[in-house]
């Protein structure tokens, strides 16, 4: 009920990401969704990617028109190179091989 999206961090990612509107991102272990959504407000197509049920079906009660999947980081069940950027905030440190999570978030990105 406390968590939020911090506005100053959103914007960084935002412009880290070079964020448009046609856009295609991933938000990998996003929970409840709260950094899925404040990105998906500044533009593009947003997926958030959670393992847990419950904390996915939280996100789709605060934002039922963007896609939520469940899974896991170490199998993403995306095509390779369909997004143009990707998102994993403090969700690292619950991801038990980091090495796989980080070569699956490499293949689904765009050359």
């Amino acid at each position: 009920m406390t968590r939020r999206a911090d506005a100053g961090l959103s914007d960084m990612l935002a412009a880290a990401l070079a964020q448009s509107s046609q856009g295609h991102y991933l938000d990998i272990g996003g929970g409840t969704g709260n950094y899925t959504i404040a990105l998906a407000a500044k533009g593009g197509d947003w997926v958030g990617l959670d393992p847990a049920a419950a904390m996915l079906a939280r996100a789709r009660a605060k934002a039922p028109s963007l896609s939520w999947v469940e899974a896991r980081a170490e199998a993403l069940p995306f095509a390779s190179g369909i997004f143009d950027g990707l998102t994993c905030i403090l969700a690292l440190h619950h991801m038990a091989d980091t090495a796989v999570v980080f070569r699956e978030m490499a293949r689904v990105m765009r050359a």
